[in-house]
């Protein structure tokens, strides 16, 4: 009889463990800031690819859906053959912007999002000592996947179209608080 209660006692602990453990990865999600890597490749006739890091800030204001600020900072330059068969330099000056941020909780710690907002990005082309400005705000859009390693850091890649011909790929850390 002992032994019964004392199997009944633990299964109930663990089920209440596993149900506090599942209600935390339900709950909105925390104030967060991010550090990512990103890979940005330009289609403009001949493929230029551009390094830049970028810092994220956001916070959960409804259920399953946030608001998220970026900044970045260029690190890679990249030289390319523009249409008329000139040597170019693109020079990565970075960018920022705002975005709303819809997610979904999968389960397991893995989290899905997407987001949508305006980015302002600033390129500069050098050709032959001559500059030009690439700059301006578009509307950008993309999606990813965020997994939770501790409930305060998450590791975190997506995918981002800014603009008609800028992608890139990020990948990093979030600190929740």
């Amino acid at each position: 009889m002992k032994k019964t209660l004392l199997a009944v006692a633990a299964l109930t602990a663990l089920s209440t463990a596993h149900a506090d453990y599942n209600n935390f990865l339900q709950q909105p999600e925390q104030p967060y800031v991010g550090i990512d890597y990103q890979v940005a490749q330009i289609d403009n006739g001949s493929e230029v690819e551009l390094g830049s890091v970028l810092v994220r800030a956001g916070t959960q204001f409804a259920s399953n859906i946030g608001v998220e600020v970026q900044a970045s900072i260029g690190v890679q330059d990249d030289e390319f053959t523009n249409q008329n068969g000139t040597k170019s330099t693109a020079e990565n000056r970075g960018s920022y912007g705002i975005f709303l941020r819809p997610s979904y909780m999968l389960g397991g710690g893995l989290n899905v999002y997407a987001l949508a907002g305006a980015n302002y990005n600033d390129i500069q082309v050098i050709t032959n000592g001559d500059k030009e400005n690439g700059y301006g705000t578009a509307f950008a859009a993309g999606a990813g996947l965020t997994f939770m390693i501790t409930p305060t850091v998450h590791v975190g890649a997506e995918y981002m179209q800014y603009d008609s011909d800028v992608q890139a790929v990020n990948a990093g850390l979030r600190f929740m608080f």
